[in-house]
Formats: structure tokens, C-alpha cells, sequence
């Protein structure tokens, strides 16, 4: 059955709602043309470097983001940075602090609030400020990658907009050759 916009308030009024934060200016772009058009910009990338950084890019308009990087997670547990929105990023050692880290290592998507400085090494919360960060960790074959994209607004991460971010990523990394 369909809700009509006064069934939507009386379920707000009713406290079947919660409200995650409120973002003055925001725009709500279709998920369906956002996905489409990462996946056009990264299959237009003349090199490999520009295609890792137009998944960046990408995952940071489809979650909503101010920044983000792509990480890809070595036997050593450093984890190589392959893309970024910012210039600058290194790589983040094994004994450095990463929610990158502990999402590959739970195998599954982690938030965090930016302002807990355990989500990166200081340089990198430097680079990347924000309020809100996911870590979205995808193993396509024996390659683990994670992204990390962070949010300006002090609005979480939802569900949805987490499982569009691991899509994006399935989808971009796989490799039918293995």
C-alpha cells in the first residue's frame, strides 16, 4: 500500500520516525543516475590511477561526502593508498590507528564520528575533515580493498547509502580474469 504525504506526518507525529540530523541546502539526487554515472566515469578514465580516483570521487557524491580515499589492504597490514579526492595522502602503516583497519578486518562496513581520532593517523584527519566517516571494506578474489569517505554534516551514515557505496565497489573491482 502507498503512504500519502499526510500518512508520512501522522507516522512522524506518531514517533514512528526518527529524524538523523537535518541538512540545510541539501539536494537528494536520484541513487539509480548517480550510480550510473560513477560507473561512466570510471570506465572513461584514460589510466588506472584516474579510474581509482573517479571511484573516489563517485563514492563521495553517492554517500554524500566531502572527501574520501580508496585503500588497498597488503600481507604486511599497511594499507596502500590507490585513490584519493585530496593530494597528498600517503599510505597508513600497521601501527598507525585505522577504521579502514578494523573494517577489513570485521568484514563489514564501519562508522565512525570524524572528531574520534582513532579513524586515521593525523595527517590524514588533517586532510580529510569532516564530521562522519564510513569505512566500506570489499574483497573481490585475494584483494581487499576499503574506502573511506567522509561527511562534512553531523548526519550518519545510513544503511542505505552504505550498501550503494560496497555496490559501487563490487561492481568496479571485479575482474572476470581473477
Amino acid at each position: 500500500m502507498f503512504s500519502t504525504p499526510s500518512n508520512y506526518m501522522a507516522q512522524v507525529r506518531s514517533g514512528d520516525v526518527r529524524v538523523l540530523g537535518r541538512v540545510s541546502g541539501a539536494s537528494l539526487p536520484d541513487p539509480g543516475l548517480l550510480m550510473a554515472e560513477a560507473l561512466g566515469a570510471v570506465l572513461a578514465a584514460p589510466t588506472v590511477e584516474a579510474a581509482r580516483d573517479a571511484i573516489v570521487r563517485a563514492a563521495v557524491r553517492i554517500g554524500a561526502g566531502s572527501g574520501g580515499a580508496l585503500l588497498r589492504s597488503g600481507a604486511d597490514d599497511r594499507l596502500s593508498l590507490t585513490g584519493a579526492t585530496v593530494p597528498g595522502l600517503g599510505d597508513i602503516p600497521a601501527y598507525q590507528p585505522s577504521l579502514a583497519r578494523r573494517a577489513l578486518r570485521a568484514g563489514r562496513p564501519l562508522t565512525a564520528a570524524a572528531a574520534d581520532e582513532g579513524w586515521a593517523p593525523p595527517a590524514w584527519r588533517e586532510a580529510l575533515p569532516g564530521r562522519q566517516v564510513v569505512a566500506v571494506p570489499v574483497v573481490v578474489g585475494d584483494d581487499p580493498h576499503v574506502l573511506l569517505v567522509v561527511r562534512d554534516a553531523d548526519v550518519p551514515f545510513v544503511d542505505a547509502e552504505v550498501d550503494r557505496l560496497a555496490a559501487l565497489l563490487r561492481v568496479v573491482l571485479y575482474s572476470p580474469n581473477g
